[in-house]
């Protein structure tokens, strides 16, 4: 029984911490300026700005998200004229995913926001104990 109230605190810790991370984020993103951005984006956001060109099946691997979940967030960054979208020439199947300009301009408020954010998680642990916890973690998602 034990064990699984252990499962129970953890689940809700994770929930909670998961909560309070994009509170912040969504208050950061806000004070930046950026309306209209989520959370969510800014992954598929730093995964397009570290490779120049991306397919949506790319992207959602870097992710970790469905790829029909992706499409959902690339075409509202599409819309507000952060992404781009261009068809292969050859395989008119495939498509390709880069930042625009506007897109590149949101790499330096995004880097901020993140280091916030990294700041605030590591805050009252040290570097070991984030180390050990991230490997932990990395043993639970590894069930599943």
């Amino acid at each position: 029984m034990k064990k699984v109230e252990e499962s129970a605190t953890i689940l809700a810790l994770l929930s909670r911490i998961r909560e309070k991370s994009n509170t912040l984020l969504q208050r950061e993103l806000t004070a930046q300026g950026l309306r209209g951005l989520v959370p969510s984006h800014g992954g598929i956001l730093y995964a397009l700005a570290m490779n120049e060109r991306l397919t949506m099946s790319e992207v959602a691997t870097i992710v970790q998200k469905k790829r029909s979940t992706v499409t959902t967030l690339v075409d509202k960054l599409i819309a507000q004229g952060y992404v781009r979208k261009t068809q292969d020439s050859k395989d008119h199947r495939v498509f390709y995913l880069s930042l625009t300009r506007k897109g590149r301009a949101l790499q330096a408020p995004i880097e901020k926001i993140s280091q916030k954010l990294n700041e605030t998680l590591s805050k009252n642990i040290s570097e070991g104990e984030s180390k050990q916890l991230a490997k932990l973690l990395k043993k639970i998602d590894a069930g599943w």
